[in-house]
């Protein structure tokens, strides 16, 4: 597993881009937009799924390079489409705050 620090200066010099979840996004046709970025970091539920996609490419784009969640919806990251994303950020919630779990931390899924 590899470090914020590690990771963060592997973005370094490269175009990101944040995405989020809001269903707002399929009103507009940005996927192409948003997948020329060099790394596409999406929010939440706000990732691409393949059944379905194509009537939806148009808006989201299909490119995911960075999931970032919470705990809440850990158990998503058991999802063939998910375990194909490089990275994974998970975030601690209020109501895990008294577990061991790290604050942040990146884990890989190959």
């Amino acid at each position: 597993m590899e470090s914020i620090m590690d990771f963060t200066e592997t973005l370094s010099g490269k175009t990101v881009i944040l995405v989020g979840n809001s269903v707002e996004m399929l009103n507009y046709e940005h996927g192409e937009f948003i997948d020329s970025h060099d790394v596409v970091i999406r929010m939440g539920r706000g990732i691409p799924n393949p059944s379905g996609l194509e009537d939806r490419q148009k808006a989201i784009g299909t490119k995911t390079d960075v999931w970032v969640t919470g705990f809440l919806r850990e158990n998503m990251i058991k999802h063939p489409h998910i375990k194909k994303i490089p990275h994974t950020l998970l975030n601690r919630t209020r109501m895990y705050m008294k577990s061991p779990r790290e604050p942040y931390h990146l884990t890989e899924y190959t």
